[in-house]
Formats: C-alpha cells, structure tokens, sequence
C-alpha cells in the first residue's frame, strides 16, 4: 500500500469502534508520552489529528500520568468519552503506564473509554489477571489492538470489552511524512536504528560489527538527560527542551503549515519538534535495519526500504505480518543470519 492507502484504511479500521459513541463535543485524551521513546510521540499526533480533523471533536482535556488532574477530568463531566493513547505498553512490561490506565478505567465507570491500538504483552498471571478484572469490570470499554496477536490476546482475556484491530494511529500521518521526503536529499548512507531499553531482543546484539559501514543508533531523543528522575525528566521536556525544539524546527514548520493549524497545543507542538527530528533522522538514508517498530513504519511512509528485527516479544513480527509484509520496501529477518543476506538481495 501507499501513503494514502494507507490513511484511508487507517480510518476506515477505526470507524467500527467509534460507532457506538456517537457525535464527541469534547473529550479527553490521555498518556501523553512523557519520555524518549519517539514512535510513541508519532502515535500521540496521528490520534489528535484523527480526532480533531476526522471526528472534528474537541480535545477538552490531554495529560499524561505526571500532571494528570482527577479535578480537571471530572470537570468534563459523565458524558465525556476518555480516550486513552496507543502503543505497546499494554501489560505488564512498563508498568508505570499499565497502573495508570488501570486507575483511570475504574475509577471512570460512567462514562465510555476507548483505548487506541496497542499491543499487549505478559508475563505474570497476577498482573494479567488483575488486568482482566478491570477491563471486564467496565461498562463501556472498547480497545483497539494494531495486530493479529494481540488480538487474540485480548478476544481472549477480555470477553467483557469491545474488542476491533486496526492499524496503528500513526498512519493519519501518512500526508505529513509524503510531503516530508520532497524535501529529501539525495539516499546514500545507511542507518541501524537499534533500542536500548528492555524491548530490545538481545539475540541480536552482535549485528553491529556487520555494519561498520552504517551509521548505528537510536531515536536522536535518547542522547538527552537519561539519569534524571521521571519527574525532573518531565519538567525538563517541558520547559527548557520545548522552547529549545521550536527554535531548531521553524524552517521545517514553514514547509507544512497544515502541522501548525493542527498540533496547535504545548503538548502536540512538542511532539511534532520530535516528530521533525525522527524523520530528519532517516529521510536521507538509503536503506534502514531496525528493531523499533516505528523506525520500521516511518520508513515505510518515506519510501525507505527496510529491514524489521524482532524485539523482545511478538509484537514487530505480528504488525509486519498483519500489516506490511505485502510491501516491496520492506523484509523481516527472524534471526542475525538473515539480516545481511536479506540486505545484500535489497542492495543488489
């Protein structure tokens, strides 16, 4: 699929499950991503613009668990659907954001909730079990899952829900990232765009030595203050790095002006100065090996052939099974013995 096949039936996987809620005059969104993980800052634009633009609702309220207020939210009153944001940390591998979610679903029974696609991983029956009683505790809970999977995870553990799989929401940027790479130069080096964190499957921690060529790095977001506390983080991202991000990427801005009208708020300009960065970071490249599924699915919405590695889990293998194997731009390589047979055949 191209770019625009693929925003069309990102909107057309997520039309089902918004069905029952009807017209949204204003809502909530929250988890924003108070951290350095970019995919998950592409994730937070591509909801708000499917939100604002394709629901034309009004995003009343957006907090992540660091400045998250039960009195604001209140304030929206019973009627107000919360949406809660994607990703794949729905389970027990980060907790800190499974806690969070679980608070707001049981406190929140009066009102419906919509979780946006995630994966869903784990490994402790306590915690999944604890999980089950709160998701199936709740009146109104729709989840979305972004693939096969983890949607048989969740038709399984909780039959209580309204389950849909549908595409990851960075997708609604697909006409961003288009008009993005007629900005490209000309696609000579190559980039091994490894995570560092304890998603990354370390089976394939010997590649580097077959990438002298490449450059190897993470998201260009994980070279700032890691030592600090979360909360230090948190007031760190808002304040100093925010105004820092803006100064750099005004020539950027300039060529899509559409991104301005739309991630008008702090938090949403703030990821899309990350979002900026990411793709400044490979939209040059001529080729791209990855084990972040992010780096894989922006690169696929820039024309970038690449190569998934596994992670820690079944969640790249079962996205580019359900979503991208179809692609010419893009393989999948089980084991370190693959990859570079798998590059020569792109190369050559």
């Amino acid at each position: 699929m191209d770019n625009r096949s693929f925003f069309e039936k990102a909107g057309e996987f997520f039309e089902p499950a918004f069905q029952g809620i009807g017209k949204i005059n204003r809502c909530a969104l929250l988890d924003y991503p108070y951290h350095t993980n970019l995919g998950d800052h592409f994730i937070w634009l591509g909801q708000v613009y499917y939100l604002k633009e394709i629901k034309l609702a009004r995003i009343a309220y957006s907090a992540g668990f660091p400045d998250f207020s039960f009195k604001k939210l209140d304030g929206l009153g019973a009627g107000a659907p919360i949406f809660m944001s994607g990703g794949g940390n729905l389970g027990d591998l980060w907790p800190r954001y499974q806690k969070f979610r679980e608070t707001i679903i049981s406190r929140y029974r009066d009102r419906p909730i919509l979780i946006f696609p995630q994966s869903i991983f784990f490994s402790n029956s306590e915690t999944m079990k604890r999980t089950c009683d709160v998701f199936n505790s709740h009146p109104d809970l729709t989840l979305l899952v972004r693939e096969s999977a983890s949607h048989e995870i969740a038709v399984r553990l909780f039959p209580n829900c309204k389950i849909f799989k549908a595409l990851d929401a960075v997708f609604f940027l697909a006409r961003f990232f288009e008009e993005l790479t007629k900005h490209a130069l000309r696609r000579e080096s190559m980039l091994f765009l490894c995570r560092r964190d304890k998603e990354r499957n370390i089976s394939f921690s010997s590649l580097s030595p077959d990438f002298k060529e490449w450059t190897v790095s993470d998201w260009p977001s994980v070279k700032y203050p890691q030592a600090l506390s979360f909360r230090e983080r948190f007031g760190w991202y808002r304040f100093f790095l925010l105004k820092q991000m803006e100064k750099e990427a005004n020539t950027a801005d300039g060529k899509l002006e559409l991104a301005g009208r739309i991630f008008d708020e702090p938090k949403e300009r703030f990821s899309w100065q990350w979002t900026l960065r990411a793709v400044k970071q490979l939209v040059n490249r001529r080729f791209v090996v990855t084990d972040r599924l992010h780096g894989h699915i922006l690169s696929l919405l820039l024309g970038i052939p690449n190569v998934l590695l596994p992670n820690s889990y079944h969640k790249n293998e079962s996205f580019y099974k359900t979503w991208t194997q179809a692609s010419p731009l893009c393989k999948f390589a089980s084991s370190p013995a693959e990859v570079a047979s798998v590059v020569r055949k792109f190369l050559a």
